[in-house]
């Protein structure tokens, strides 16, 4: 006697019973299957354990990562600001210079907290966006002089190639920025030196097609598929960050109700899709009619009378 095991639509095994001097009747052959259903729950719950194990050591490994990250600017704002206080005599350019470090480790910092928030709104379904008609040229132009330290770095190069029809997303416009800047900056942390970033865009059907391409040392296939999934075994977040920033593009860009995806080859390096869908049709304002009073034997028309009109 035979038994399937189903899990959904899927059949993983099946169950045999078998007996030398006792003949099954419909009887055993019920018992068989609820001992069948309960061995399918059992293994799912197994599966599902393992799987929950997984997540807890990575999100360990995040959260570690990230109380090393914060650690660092932390030590540098308590260690200029202790400069600061026993230098009552310092230059302009000291005091200048201090500031500088401290507003940087803070700007640091947030964005460390920035990306353990937005994750939280994601996973719970709780991430807005503020749309509104954004030129993809001035976007990314703006991104250029965010990553002024990249484009102008004589170590890794940051182009452009932006289709002249490319025309308007509807977007937010931070949240846009934020998911550009995230690929930009996982381009450049795997990017040798003498190596280039693109950032791209062109218009399709529905949608403006953005990507970021990058001449690093490429990603090993069997670690693309989980490369937006927070928490990830899978990814080695250990030595580039806590590996939240790919989760988070894949947030914002469904949010907007585009899609995200990677291609790669090992020496090749990385591109970075997604889409974000065009600017609707701008609608074209009415134009208001003038009244004019004119002299007898002369028409006086100015600029927003209704053409054809007459007027006396």
């Amino acid at each position: 006697m035979a038994v399937p095991l189903i899990t959904g639509e899927t059949c993983v095994g099946a169950l045999l019973f078998e007996a030398s001097s006792h003949t099954y009747r419909p009887t055993d052959l019920r018992l068989a299957e609820e001992i069948g259903r309960r061995t399918v729950l059992l293994l799912e719950n197994a599966k599902l354990h393992r799987r929950a194990q997984q997540a807890i050591r990575a999100r360990d490994n995040v959260l570690r990562v990230v109380a090393h990250d914060l650690r660092n600017p932390l030590g540098t704002i308590f260690l200029e600001a202790s400069l600061l206080a026993m230098s009552e005599g310092a230059s302009q350019g000291m005091v200048h210079e201090s500031t500088a470090a401290i507003q940087q480790a803070a700007n640091l910092m947030k964005r460390l907290i920035q990306d353990l928030l937005d994750t939280e709104r994601i996973e719970s379904g709780r991430l807005s966006v503020d749309r509104s008609r954004i030129p993809v040229a001035a976007a990314l132009a703006e991104l250029v002089n965010d990553q002024a330290a990249i484009s102008s770095s004589p170590f890794v190069e940051l182009r452009v190639d932006v289709r002249p029809d490319v025309g308007d997303v509807f977007a937010d416009r931070d949240r846009l920025q934020q998911v550009l800047w995230n690929l930009v900056s996982n381009a450049e942390r795997f990017t040798p030196k003498g190596g280039m970033i693109t950032v791209g865009a062109k218009r399709l059907e529905a949608d403006v097609l953005f990507w970021v391409s990058d001449t690093g040392v490429g990603i090993d296939a069997d670690a693309v598929p989980y490369l937006f999934a927070p928490f990830s075994a899978k990814k080695k977040i250990e030595q580039h960050g806590t590996g939240l920033g790919l989760p988070i593009v894949k947030g914002i860009v469904e949010a907007h109700g585009g899609n995200v995806w990677a291609e790669s080859n090992i020496g090749e390096g990385s591109t970075f899709f997604f889409t974000m869908p065009i600017a609707p049709p701008e609608s074209p304002r009415p134009r208001t009619p003038t009244r004019v009073k004119a002299r007898p034997g002369k028409v006086k028309v100015k600029q927003g009378d209704v053409p054809g009109r007459q007027v006396s």
